[in-house]
């Protein structure tokens, strides 16, 4: 079966996954960039099939195979924690080569809200679908927002200026947890509490390792022949993980890293989303990000990027307020974060930069 390519501007993305969605017809959705293969992919697809491709935030983008059951299962859960209806306005104010965004397209489309794409004013939006960064500039800029009453916020852990920002505003936030190849897992709505199993997610620990299973799950990794390359995630049995670490306390979800986030210094194994945590409290900014470089007597040591002209000395005080092993060794001062077309921070553009520095 011919697979229909998903590309060009968003109204063409979207145009083509919707008839996808509606006639059965297999879809493939390319990066940006593009891809090598498509006719190939195409011939692996079948009916009721939809490749989607992963951010690349962590290393090299990946398609992604999933049935289209697999989305549209999770409209009416989203949709009832979401509080959203047809009379509301949704501003996807990214692009939808991005399954974050294109997700928030489709949803809005299947309850019969107002669209408003990323080339479009969110001016009258009730409802916004964003990552951290986008969000704390929509915050930010809130008077241009006046009928904003809901960010629903992923991709990326969210630092405590936003709940900071948006208390006052009457604007609440939805905050969910989940991967490219994992659909939802949890989500909250207060920064007080930990994050809930999202409605039919299980979700177990093994090894400090979050594995889930859910009707929400991607099934595989798809390649063209001689680009293939392991990714994150792992599936056995009914059950999936993209090597996340977390616990669970009282019935809820505990993130303690995303991905490749730990790193082992002189036999410490010290997560770095919880060392960006304590750096942001400490200089009260949003924008840093840690990572872990080669060091030939501890490993790997930490080095942190951080967006402002802060002297040695507040550096070395905000680090010194860690334990040992997670203190950053060396720091870095940028104009901005490295950010993927989607605005997540581009985690192997930050590696990179740690490592020539």
């Amino acid at each position: 079966m011919t697979a229909r390519i998903a590309c060009g501007s968003d109204r063409a993305i979207l145009s083509d996954v919707l008839s996808s969605l509606a006639d059965g017809t297999p879809c493939i959705v390319p990066p940006p960039a593009g891809i090598l293969g498509v006719a190939e992919i195409s011939e692996q697809l079948k009916q009721h099939e939809i490749v989607l491709y992963t951010s690349g935030s962590t290393g090299p983008s990946r398609g992604i195979l999933r049935s289209h059951e697999s989305w549209t299962t999770s409209f009416a859960p989203l949709a009832e924690l979401m509080g959203l209806t047809s009379n509301d306005s949704v501003w996807i104010p990214g692009p939808l080569t991005s399954t974050l965004f294109l997700y928030g397209a489709i949803h809005t489309d299947a309850v019969g809200a107002e669209l408003l794409l990323s080339d479009m004013s969110g001016a009258t939006a009730t409802i916004a679908h964003t990552v951290p960064a986008i969000a704390i500039e929509i915050l930010e800029n809130i008077a241009d927002f006046p009928r904003l009453r809901l960010l629903v916020v992923a991709g990326d852990r969210l630092p405590p200026q936003v709940w900071d920002l948006a208390h006052g505003t009457g604007v609440e936030i939805l905050e969910y947890y989940g991967a490219a190849e994992l659909s939802f897992v949890g989500s909250r709505t207060n920064p007080e509490e930990e994050l809930r199993a999202f409605p039919s997610v299980e979700i177990a620990i093994q090894d400090s390792v979050i594995w889930v299973r859910s009707p929400y799950l991607a099934d595989r990794y798809v390649f063209a022949g001689g680009d293939e390359a392991p990714g994150p995630a792992l599936w056995r049995d009914s059950w999936a993980s993209v090597g996340d670490l977390g616990s669970m306390e009282n019935g809820n979800l505990i993130v303690q890293g995303r991905g490749d986030s730990a790193v082992t210094v002189g036999g410490h194994t010290v997560v770095t989303d919880d060392v960006e945590h304590a750096v942001r409290k400490s200089l009260c900014t949003a924008e840093v990000a840690v990572t872990g470089v080669e060091h030939p007597r501890f490993g790997e040591i930490l080095v942190a990027v951080v967006v402002g002209n802060f002297d040695d000395a507040t550096l070395r005080m905000a680090a010194d307020a860690l334990p040992g092993p997670a203190r950053p060794r060396r720091w870095i001062r940028v104009e901005a974060l490295p950010r993927t077309e989607s605005g997540k921070v581009d985690r192997g553009a930050v590696r990179r930069l740690a490592a020539s520095s």
